[in-house]
């Protein structure tokens, strides 16, 4: 004959734990619900308690809102209170080694973040490097329908969002500039915006020719000293400019003057009569808000 639980009538399965009362018995899920046990286990002390008491006792005493937990420990065996011991040291150990959840995760963002700051640089030199070798690949454009930047206030330091968009904007090049003596080899791009900037030289004023009046050109000086104008910082009175047009025509320029300036010292890319010369511009260093500039000048051969 099957057995029913007397707290909630239900049959209790042969395999399934129950507690036996003095007129009754419990079944499984009464044992959860009233946390007398589990579905693999009965807790501790339950059994004691169970014997000395009625069904209608216990009833009555989770009426008044108490729980089996509260009195537990009155009810354990000698056996179950040197195991409920032994249990609580573990978790203790454990507890002492297991590091606290939130202070883990602060640190794998510190380190995911400490991580990021370290490659994010190099990272980025690789990446302006492409683009630059690409740029010098390609076909130098005939026409550039997209409107240049002028305007000196407008540009800013190389960050990873300039490098990104730099990656994904494809400007025109409209020539190519290179300095054997310094191993610098660039595309030029018309204007001064932070996407030519990013991968190039520009030009500093609308219309200019290459071979006539003051050729200007402006680029970045990187912590890198091997990409975009960094170069110039090694360069000396004496050595070639080569520019190379949209024709393919290639100009040569000596190089005859070079000095540190102040980024407010903008007479230099203004014409000088109609001598023919060009003028590249580049910060004294890779500091963020730098504000001298390295002034290099030379004449058409």
């Amino acid at each position: 004959m099957a057995k029913i639980c007397d707290f909630c009538g239900q049959k209790i399965g042969l395999l399934s734990h129950h507690l036996d009362f003095e007129d009754g018995l419990m079944g499984e899920k009464c044992l959860i619900k009233y946390k007398m046990g589990t579905k693999h286990s009965i807790a501790p002390g339950a059994k004691e308690y169970a014997k000395c008491h009625t069904v209608q006792s216990f009833k009555d005493f989770v009426s008044d809102g108490d729980s089996f937990k509260d009195i537990q420990q009155n009810f354990l065996t000698d056996k179950e209170k040197d195991k409920l011991v032994k249990k609580e040291k573990l978790e203790a150990q454990r507890g002492e080694l297991r590091p606290n959840k939130w202070y883990l995760l602060f640190s794998l963002v510190c380190i995911f973040l400490g991580t990021s700051l370290i490659l994010i640089t190099p990272i980025s030199n690789i990446v302006i490097k492409q683009m630059t070798r690409t740029a010098l690949h390609t076909t130098v454009n005939r026409t550039s329908k997209s409107k240049a930047s002028f305007n000196f206030k407008k540009v800013k330091s190389i960050d990873t969002i300039s490098v990104v968009k730099g990656f994904f904007n494809q400007a025109r090049v409209i020539g190519i500039i290179s300095i054997p003596a310094i191993k610098l080899k660039l595309p030029i791009y018309q204007g001064i915006n932070n996407v030519n900037l990013v991968k190039g030289a520009g030009t500093m004023k609308p219309n200019q020719k290459m071979g006539k009046r003051n050729y200007t050109l402006a680029g970045h000086h990187m912590t890198n000293p091997n990409i975009l104008f960094s170069p110039l910082q090694n360069i000396k009175t004496g050595d070639t400019i080569y520019l190379i047009n949209k024709s393919k025509k290639v100009y040569s320029y000596r190089v005859t003057t070079k000095k540190i300036i102040s980024k407010y010292q903008t007479s230099y890319i203004k014409d000088v009569g109609q001598k023919k010369m060009i003028t590249l511009i580049t910060c004294a260093s890779g500091k963020p808000g730098e504000a001298r500039r390295i002034m290099v000048r030379g004449i058409l051969n």
